[in-house]
């Protein structure tokens, strides 16, 4: 519990650190909220992911910062060498001039005048020289300060990433008693099951999927929540990740580029109508927030909700495809780009009333480039 607090309190600072970016302070004080008032262990587990949702909002603005400062530290690099070339060229010259005999500088063949304006000429390289000099010591002191943020920035990474580890080993907790506690009767939860196997061998997309799914049981049946038209435009993402591909008519839902094996929450609570493989989609897990709307989310490389449950907002659904990355490759990563930490594609559709719509109108979305 003790390390779960600190956890969070270390997020509240790296928030502070990165004020610019206000989504990581916002699930933040969401967090802060849904901790304070949880009272049972659903609650806790909900908001738990809500604080883990914050933790790897934050990592991805320190891998931004990282990556930045590699690339500006590479450019410095790169100038420095340049300047340094260029500086050891004029100095092997002057020096081959000081070694050459008195008698051959004076024996210029335009005469005592040239020899004297050539002796100016030569003097005027001091100035420059020194002027030179001070700024390559200008830009030495310069790549030290980036070599300095760099690793502070990646003590910041490694502190947090081993904050959000300690979040999710709780969360995982929680979870395994979560269902050893369910409150379904075995045989409904059995029913379901063999419910969701038929339609995933039966259906053959997501429309037709979402059209046959059967109405939840009267114990699991949704009321309208008016907070959730509220929230339209501004819900969290479900999983930390970047809007690779908009949502399209005849693709009918939209793609994410996310982190691999990142985990992946419940936008809002509702019931889960469906979990399980379908298809070439992978893991699919499809969320109820209210009557006659239903989240798709596809892709997963492993689902942690089972058909039938409810969840609350932040609750983790389960995960992407691929190895969860240790802390030391997380940060040599960070520093070649995000492509070296390996990417999975989350698919997303949103239906209103059977019919697709852009979840853009529905969630903040990060885009490319923002």
């Amino acid at each position: 519990m003790k390390l779960i607090w600190a956890g969070i309190c270390f997020v509240f600072a790296a928030c502070s650190a990165h004020a610019g970016d206000e989504r990581p302070a916002q699930l933040l004080a969401k967090a802060e909220t849904a901790l304070t008032a949880a009272r049972t262990p659903k609650e806790r587990l909900a908001a738990l992911g809500l604080a883990a949702q914050a933790q790897e909002a934050v990592l991805m603005a320190l891998r931004s910062d990282l990556r930045d400062l590699s690339v500006r530290a590479n450019g410095v690099d790169d100038a420095m060498v340049t300047r340094q070339r260029r500086l050891r060229a004029v100095l092997s010259a002057l020096e081959r001039i000081e070694r050459a005999p008195s008698a051959a500088t004076l024996a210029h063949p335009g005469g005592a005048l040239s020899v004297a304006r050539a002796g100016m000429a030569l003097s005027a390289f001091a100035p420059a020289l020194q002027k030179e000099a001070d700024s390559m010591r200008a830009t030495l002191g310069g790549i030290r300060d980036l070599s300095t943020r760099r690793k502070a920035a990646a003590a910041e990474a490694r502190s947090s990433f081993a904050s959000l580890q300690e979040m999710r080993t709780e969360i995982a907790s929680l979870l395994d008693r979560e269902r050893k506690t369910r409150r379904l009767p075995a045989e409904m939860v059995e029913q379901l099951k063999a419910d969701t196997e038929a339609l995933a061998k039966s259906a053959a997309n997501f429309r037709a999927l979402t059209g046959a799914l059967p109405a939840p049981p009267n114990e699991i049946a949704l009321r309208a929540t008016a907070s959730l038209k509220a929230a339209k435009g501004s819900l969290t993402p479900p999983v930390e990740g970047v809007l690779s591909q908009p949502w399209a008519e005849d693709t009918e839902g939209a793609y994410l580029s996310v982190p691999a094996y990142a985990e992946v929450y419940a936008p809002w609570s509702g019931v889960i109508r469906f979990a399980g493989p379908f298809g070439d989609h992978g893991g699919v897990v499809i969320l109820e927030p209210e009557p006659g709307m239903l989240m798709v989310l596809g892709g997963l490389g492993e689902i942690w909700a089972d058909t039938g449950a409810l969840v609350l907002q932040g609750q983790t659904l389960g995960a992407m495809g691929g190895p969860a990355p240790e802390a030391d490759e997380f940060l040599i990563a960070s520093g070649e780009g995000s492509a070296a930490l390996g990417r999975e594609t989350l698919y997303m559709e949103i239906r209103e009333n059977g019919a697709p719509v852009d979840p853009a109108a529905w969630f903040a979305f990060v885009t490319e480039g923002g």
